[in-house]
């Protein structure tokens, strides 16, 4: 028994190594290369959320490993985490990078997008250029968060033609059952679920799509989580550590030379 579950620990770490390169562009021996992302700029707002994910179902993306000051922290905290659930991909993000760079790019830095570029193929696992149908759903629209046109802008300026999505709203709460398709290549979605009735139905839907292997983004909210939120942590075995209350961020943050530690 001691035997095999040292071959399933190594076996789990070659993959979140294998991830982390893939998403990172990373060279075989975890080398950055010249198309790598190695200087990753993320604040989040105070309201984001920390994550933990549990090993072997999950593992992070990004740690915000400084203080709003700038001091190494004792222990980094993960505010995007990826994993596999069933037979799809999904990944978890404590904040909406897409608002922020918006909103103000020196808190969502050039590299920071390029690492969600990269994790949506990493998500698709396919060619994202000969096209790809997004489901967008519970998304916050609102002035200081305008979720909902900041994250469809960003999908179209990097995207192109190549991206087609709902309208906003069209896909909420219970509607998100009548949007999913076997033409749905991803999911996206947050926590702003109108009614209270409709968690368990979207919970279900969005578990019944990762059986059928349609990947998942999922973004935290910006009020803390919500009783769904808590559920879909739970359903991609997410563990909520705190609101980033103290505002911890990355600042030059890169996967390079760490790979063993994922």
């Amino acid at each position: 028994p001691a035997e095999a579950m040292l071959e399933d620990f190594e076996r789990i770490r070659v993959q979140n190594n294998t991830d982390i390169s893939e998403i990172y562009k990373l060279g075989a021996n975890g080398q950055a290369l010249s198309n790598s992302v190695t200087d990753v700029t993320w604040v989040p707002i105070l309201q984001s959320v920390l994550l933990k994910p549990v090993f072997g179902q999950g593992m992070p993306l990004v740690y915000v490993d400084l203080s709003r000051d700038g001091d190494v922290l004792p222990e980094p905290f993960a505010i995007a985490t990826i994993g596999r659930r069933h037979n799809a991909r999904f990944a978890v993000l404590g904040d909406n990078p897409f608002r922020m760079a918006a909103l103000d790019d020196s808190r969502a830095n050039s590299n920071l997008l390029d690492l969600m570029e990269n994790t949506f193929d990493w998500l698709s696992d396919a060619d994202l250029d000969e096209g790809f149908d997004v489901v967008i759903a519970n998304l916050p629209q609102a002035q200081n968060y305008p979720d909902e046109t900041t994250t469809r802008d960003w999908l179209t300026d990097t995207f192109g033609d190549a991206v087609s999505y709902n309208a906003a709203s069209d896909c909420d709460g219970t509607a998100l059952s009548t949007c999913i398709t076997d033409d749905t290549d991803l999911i996206l979605l947050s926590q702003y679920i109108p009614g209270v009735d409709a968690h368990s139905e979207s919970t279900t839907e969005v578990e019944q799509a990762l059986v059928d292997g349609v990947p998942v983004l999922y973004l935290t909210g910006v009020q803390g989580v919500s009783e769904f939120g808590f559920e879909m942590l739970d359903l991609f075995n997410v563990g909520w550590v705190a609101r980033n209350t103290s505002q911890h961020i990355a600042s030059g943050f890169s996967a390079v030379g760490s790979l063993t530690d994922w």
